[in-house]
């Protein structure tokens, strides 16, 4: 019980570490769970964080977060970790027709893993800023604009000390990605490759750039989410980021 325990502590201790790190712009509470609404196409940022709850009845509690969510042109969503609450949850919302969505893993690894590590001599430039040629990094240039609008707004509301990655190939930006500290613990965010960049080792460099900021910051761990069918996930694999747990999002049309 206490392996358990501690395993459900440390869940928790990651899953407010990321909630700090990718804060939405609007978020309520609702019987311990906590409603978030950011819109950017991101589904952590709007959905239901179900860590705690404190309510008597959850019938009501999926029905109101149901609402809030139709209220603000948003599918009702919940993001269910390990230790959800309250036990149970997943069926219930199965049982009201809310379907899995994005099984994603959450991968950590010692940021001490990389020391030492190099890449092939590029630079990548470390901003505390994100300007406008790092948001466009950042982002799928097949997203509408008020996708990369959102994204541009997401990415100032995050708290410092954080960092914005970029790397250049061929003289062009070919791969961004996010760094974000929070006291022993730091944040792997929004990793992107362009495509014609791509299996040229950069976001191994990305990574490594970042993980070094992150000592300097005294950050002891580094983790990161990667959805389950990303071809991303070997690449973390392969330098040294392993499993800590799972979570998917129940989400209803």
């Amino acid at each position: 019980m206490a392996d358990l325990n501690e395993r459900r502590a440390w869940i928790d201790t990651l899953e407010r570490a990321a909630a700090r790190a990718w804060p939405p712009h609007e978020d309520a509470p609702l019987s311990g769970w906590r409603l978030r609404c950011g819109g950017a196409r991101s589904r952590r940022l709007n959905s239901v964080r179900t860590a705690r709850f404190e309510g008597s009845e959850v019938r009501p509690a999926i029905e109101q977060a149901s609402a809030w969510y139709r209220e603000r042109g948003l599918p009702p969503c919940f993001q269910l970790a390990e230790g959800a609450e309250p036990a149970g949850l997943d069926g219930r919302l199965a049982a009201r027709g809310f379907a899995i969505v994005t099984p994603t893993t959450v991968m950590q690894a010692p940021a001490e893993a990389f020391i030492g590590e190099s890449g092939d001599g590029a630079a990548v430039e470390l901003l505390a800023e994100p300007t406008q040629e790092i948001v466009a990094a950042l982002c799928d240039p097949s997203w509408p604009a008020d996708i990369k609008a959102e994204r541009a707004a997401l990415f100032a509301r995050i708290p410092a000390p954080r960092r914005f990655a970029l790397l250049r190939a061929d003289g062009q930006p070919a791969a961004a990605g996010i760094c974000v500290a929070d006291g022993e613990l730091a944040g792997i965010f929004s990793m992107r490759t362009a495509r014609a960049f791509r299996r040229r080792g950069l976001g191994a460099q990305l990574l490594r750039a970042l993980a070094a900021w992150a000592r300097a910051e005294r950050a002891s761990q580094l983790y990161l989410q990667v959805e389950d069918d990303s071809p991303a996930l070997p690449l973390y694999q392969r330098l040294g980021f392993e499993a800590a747990y799972a979570y998917h999002y129940r989400e209803l049309a």
